[in-house]
């Protein structure tokens, strides 16, 4: 077991309780008040581990890619070399949703806020968005090499 300080346990409380009410309120409708009083704080101890509420949604956001992110890298990288880009496909998509699924409170915060979002936080949450859209490029581009994908069909629209 790895010992956290109680500033990082109270820092990761913030952010489960912040990525749930973002997935359940959107982002107008979670105010610094209502993630302190959840997570048991005052508001104004909430600025020792966060400057803003929007340092807060950009640390879940980026958290939420992140942890779908190394789900999918890891277990394509697993898989044995010689696999067909069927089963390289269906490991990626499966892993996606299986992880979507685990992290829930952070992912779907991600999917149902980011167009409410400020944009310097959307800007800033772009940089991992873009990370795992380029792991999606490039299982597309492999199963497309392998004949799997249709040379014609566009690999952003396919990613989505």
């Amino acid at each position: 077991m790895i010992a956290t300080s109680k500033a990082e346990d109270t820092r990761q409380r913030v952010l489960d309780v912040a990525a749930r009410q973002f997935r359940e309120l959107g982002y107008a409708g979670v105010s610094l008040r209502d993630i302190a009083d959840e997570a048991g704080l005052k508001a104004g101890s909430l600025y020792y581990h966060f400057r803003s509420k929007d340092e807060i949604v950009a640390t879940v956001l980026d958290i939420g890619i992140a942890l779908v992110l190394e789900a999918v890298e890891r277990a394509v990288a697993e898989l044995p070399t010689d696999s067909s880009p069927e089963r390289l496909l269906a490991t990626a998509i499966r892993q996606h949703l299986q992880a979507f699924l685990a992290y829930s409170d952070y992912t779907s915060a991600n999917v149902r806020i980011f167009g409410q979002l400020p944009p310097e936080v959307r800007r800033a949450n772009l940089p991992a968005r873009h990370r795992y859209e380029a792991l999606w490029d490039t299982v597309i581009d492999r199963a497309r090499a392998a004949g799997a994908v249709r040379r014609s069909v566009d690999t952003a629209t396919f990613r989505l």
